[in-house]
Parts: structure tokens; C-alpha cells; sequence
């Protein structure tokens, strides 16, 4: 270990978030190990995972010190101050809770959804704040420059907002839930919500209500081809689209309304329209663990902390409990804390719970 290095960290689960994306050769970091990897104030110090011969490979391959398939092990010989939860999203709750046994973790960056009940990611919070450890939530396009500077301009873009349209692939809980927290991003406090299940129980479509009168509705698509997590935003000025490519890339379209001069009709203009200051480095990884860093140091919650989290993981349970009482209308806050999100596509059973 470098020991200029001021933090040291341990990823548990090494599946693709983890490491494995790193097959595609992106440009850019797509992992926590990139993250890391990139961080001169941190130094992965440990991983863990339950396939023991793909921990071992890591740890040869990348000079990894502590590597084992026992969680207990590698977090007492690392003694880490970071540790990535990179599991399936029903081992959360568990690992989180021998995660802080040990004294040394000041922080845990957890990936989505926080937890599969909303009862298991209130306790979640509730044992890092008691901890003093700091909870962040892996809700991407929070760090994306993109997307930041979307939310910081959309009211002079669009005016006054009349309808979204906010498509997914993939599934409610697996690309879905990155939907969900991107529209509370953008639009604020969600009021109500109205769901009912598509081809299968694992997607979701439906309307929700924001602040403000902003109805978004929820579009899932059956493609295992195609990658899909887009925005169209309708106002008063303009509509801007938002089209995610994979591996967190994007573009986007935006059309000022104008008045006609021979009609006086509202209509679109078909030029696209350079609306952003700059062009985005792909840096929404990286900056997520600096965030964090931050977070640490100046003892402040982090952009996603354990809340956003919850209130991304309110709004899913919500429609999922609408989608099984056929699309009856769910206020929030939303107070059942028992129901149980489906299961993401490709779920891996071979974690412990």
C-alpha cells in the first residue's frame, strides 16, 4: 500500500459493478474498482467474494493484499475505512450489518437499490447514523455532469413543465430504480403514483404525479437488446430528450418553441440547439467516490446518502404496490414497509443471506 495514501478500501461482491464491466474496455471508469483505481487518496486493500477462484484471480491480477471468500477475514486483516457493497440487492441489509461490526469503516458505498424493503433500508440508515458512518448510495447520474447541469437549467429550457415521458429497459429494480431517482432528481417530490406490471412482474408501467402538477409517465421496454433509459420533457418554451446509451453515455435534443408569424401557432423548431455550456467527461464514477471522500472528511451526508436512497426505494415499493392492486392510485409519503420489490433480471442466488 502507498501510505501517502489517506484511505483504505475493500470492494465486496465481484461481479460487474464491482470489476467485471472493465471487460468492455470503456474509456473511463464503470466500476468501483476504477473508481478507486484512480483515487490517489485511496487504496484498495481488500476484496471478497463468495466465488473464491475469481477472488484470487483479481487479487494476482491486480496486486489486491487481502482477498478472500470470507467476508470476516478480509474485513479484519484489511481494516478498511471504505467498503463497497457490490452484491445482489437482497444481500444489502445482511453484509451491511457485519460490515459495521468493525470499528474501523467510516463510510459504505452501497449500491441500488439500498435494500429490498423499505422496513430493511430505514434500519440500514438508521445503524450507520447511530455508527457515525457514512451511508452513500450508488444513484449514479447524481454525479453525471450531464445530467447535473440538466437539472440546473431545465425550468429556462422547457418553462413550464406540461408532461414527461421517462422510458427503461432492463426492469423496475435493476434500471428502473436509476429512473426513478433521476426523476426526483430533476422534478422534486413525488405525490402520488399509479403502476401496473407489463409482460412480467419485473417491469412497471404507469403515471406519477410531482410537485408542481408535473405528471411523468412511465414507460417499460420488453427489449433484452437494447438499452434504454430515456427522458422526454414537454413545457412551455421547448422540449429537451435525453437518450442513455450503455456504460452511461448520453445525448440529448433540444427545440426551442417559437411563435409563427403567419399562424401565430406554437411549433418546434427542427434544428437542435447547443443549450449546454460544455461538453461532459464521463467522470460521474470518479466523482461519486470523491463525493464521498468529502463527505467523510467534512463530516457532511454525500449527494445520494442513505435518505436519497430511501425515498428512490418509497417510491419504487409504491408502485409496486399499485401494480398489485391494479394501478390504484398511491399517495407518498408511502408508509408499508413490508413490501418487496421484484427481483432484479439475472439475480445471483449464490450470496449468502
Amino acid at each position: 500500500m502507498n501510505t501517502a495514501r489517506k484511505y483504505k478500501a475493500v470492494i465486496i461482491g465481484c461481479g460487474n459493478i464491482g470489476f467485471q464491466l472493465r471487460r468492455y474496455h470503456i474509456p473511463y471508469a464503470i466500476t468501483h474498482f476504477d473508481a478507486y483505481a484512480a483515487n490517489q487518496d485511496v487504496a484498495l486493500q481488500g476484496i471478497c467474494d463468495t466465488d473464491e477462484q475469481t477472488v484470487i484471480r483479481f487479487a494476482k491480477e491486480y496486486g489486491i493484499q487481502h482477498a478472500s471468500a470470507d467476508l470476516h477475514t478480509v474485513l479484519a486483516t484489511a481494516e478498511p475505512d471504505i467498503v463497497s457493497i457490490c452484491t445482489p440487492d437482497s444481500t444489502h441489509y445482511s453484509i451491511l450489518k457485519q460490515v459495521l461490526a468493525f470499528g474501523c469503516i467510516k463510510a459504505i458505498w452501497c449500491e441500488k437499490p439500498i435494500a429490498t424493503t423499505l422496513k430493511e433500508g430505514k434500519e440500514m440508515v438508521a445503524l450507520c447514523k447511530e455508527r457515525n458512518v457514512t451511508l452513500m448510495i450508488n444513484f449514479l447520474r447524481r454525479y453525471d455532469p450531464f445530467y447535473q447541469e440538466l437539472h440546473s437549467k431545465i425550468k429556462a429550457m422547457v418553462g413550464d413543465i406540461a408532461y414527461v415521458t421517462a422510458s427503461y429497459s432492463g426492469g423496475i429494480t435493476t434500471c428502473g430504480s436509476h429512473l426513478l431517482d433521476l426523476l426526483l432528481y430533476l422534478f422534486g417530490k413525488c405525490l402520488w403514483v399509479s403502476g401496473r406490471y407489463g409482460s412480467d412482474k419485473g417491469s412497471i408501467e404507469g403515471r406519477l404525479e410531482f410537485e408542481g402538477g408535473v405528471p411523468v409517465y412511465l414507460i417499460p421496454s420488453d427489449s433484452s437488446r437494447v438499452s434504454v433509459l430515456d427522458l422526454c420533457i414537454i413545457g412551455s418554451k421547448g422540449r429537451v430528450d435525453t437518450l442513455n446509451r450503455p456504460f452511461y453515455e448520453y445525448d440529448y435534443r433540444y427545440f426551442p418553441t417559437f411563435r409563427g408569424e403567419v399562424t401565430g401557432s406554437i411549433v418546434m423548431e427542427t434544428q437542435q440547439k447547443e443549450i449546454f455550456t460544455k461538453r461532459f467527461a464521463r467522470t460521474m464514477f470518479r466523482d461519486a467516490l470523491q463525493n464521498l471522500l468529502t463527505s467523510i472528511h467534512r463530516k457532511k451526508n454525500p449527494l445520494c446518502s442513505g435518505n436519497e436512497g430511501l425515498l428512490s426505494l418509497e417510491l419504487l415499493s409504491a408502485l409496486v404496490h399499485s401494480a398489485g392492486h391494479d394501478g390504484k392510485i398511491t399517495q407518498l409519503p408511502f408508509t408499508v414497509d413490508s413490501i418487496q420489490i421484484p427481483k432484479p433480471h439475472g439475480e445471483i442466488a449464490r450470496w449468502k443471506h
